[in-house]
């Protein structure tokens, strides 16, 4: 086996292994949530925020026609 195929296996294993632990500390995560104040939690959900709900951005379309300009925004 290569060197460099060593190191994809270690890759690979150490991916894993990180899957595993977060999954358990998903499943604790309510729990562990619970025993926060306030402050922490809500702290705690909002840098999780961005890995569960999509960026937004804004898109402006507008045409020729005399109806006024419509935004549509995109999950």
């Amino acid at each position: 086996m290569t060197e460099e195929n060593k190191n994809d296996m270690a890759m690979i294993d150490l991916r894993n292994e990180l899957k595993t632990f977060v999954a358990s500390e998903l499943k604790n995560l309510p729990q562990s949530l619970k025993e926060l104040d306030q402050k922490q939690r809500i702290n705690i959900l909002l840098k999780l925020m961005p890995f569960v709900f999509p960026k937004v951005h804004n898109i402006s379309y507008t045409t020729n026609d005399i109806q006024p300009e419509l935004q549509i925004i995109l999950e």
